[in-house]
């Protein structure tokens, strides 16, 4: 068994995924957000695949399930897009890769997202070894244990839920001004010693998967009972 470490931005995890793609059959991929940008860096290298199998979460309505099911239409049954149905919040980061004897895992922080495989700061563990080795054997089970009994084809959830729509960060929706005042804003509270909430604060993901005040101040509002109104505290 080979192992390395992978930081990104120093290589792209695109380029790393690119080249297992074009080494190996067959692809699993785990990961808690797919996006069409996502999609659209490495759809060359999937389309040639002979089976891939591609399982995401819903959770915060990140994931474009639009784009998954068109990828899969694609492919002419080549490619297989299935969501997590789980109570827990699907998390994973996983994509593993695989010929007849020899397979590649891929543990780490990146999404299959366009910042997830190109700018974030991400980490990866590569492990490269036999179809019989450690962890290889654990994640392959870990993958079709999921995707068997725990999820549903794509096309089947979008028809289950109708109204599923990728919402949107609402920073998206500001003018150049805005978003330079926010960015003022966001200065000011980071040296500011006594922050006062004029709304409500929503405590951490909620229902639209945004983190609604920077998570160094969670503690404050638990602590001292800040989801009243206009409250303050040094």
């Amino acid at each position: 068994m080979e192992t390395r470490f992978l930081t990104q931005p120093k290589i792209a995890f695109e380029k790393t995924i690119r080249e297992h793609l074009g080494n190996h059959d067959i692809a699993f991929i785990a990961t808690a957000y797919i996006t069409e940008d996502g999609i659209k860096t490495i759809k060359k290298e999937l389309l040639q695949k002979s089976s891939v199998k591609i399982l995401c979460g819903v959770h915060g309505c990140i994931s474009d399930l639009s784009a998954l099911k068109k990828l899969v239409l694609q492919s002419n049954n080549r490619i297989a897009g299935r969501v997590f149905l789980g109570t827990n919040v699907f998390h994973p980061k996983l994509y593993l890769f695989q010929n007849k004897e020899s397979a590649t895992l891929l543990v780490g922080s990146s999404n299959l997202t366009g910042s997830g495989l190109r700018n974030n700061e991400e980490v990866c563990v590569e492990s490269m070894g036999t179809l019989s080795s450690h962890p290889i054997v654990d994640a392959i089970a870990y993958f079709k244990n999921i995707w068997d009994t725990n999820s549903v084809p794509v096309d089947k959830y979008l028809q289950e839920h109708p109204n599923y729509s990728v919402r949107q960060s609402q920073n998206d929706n500001l003018t150049v001004e805005q978003k330079q005042k926010l960015d003022l804003l966001k200065k000011e509270v980071i040296t500011t010693s006594s922050i006062v909430f004029n709304n409500r604060v929503n405590k951490t993901l909620l229902s639209d998967g945004k983190q609604t005040v920077p998570t160094k101040f969670n503690d404050i509002i638990d602590n001292c009972n800040l989801c009243n109104l206009h409250k303050s505290v040094s």
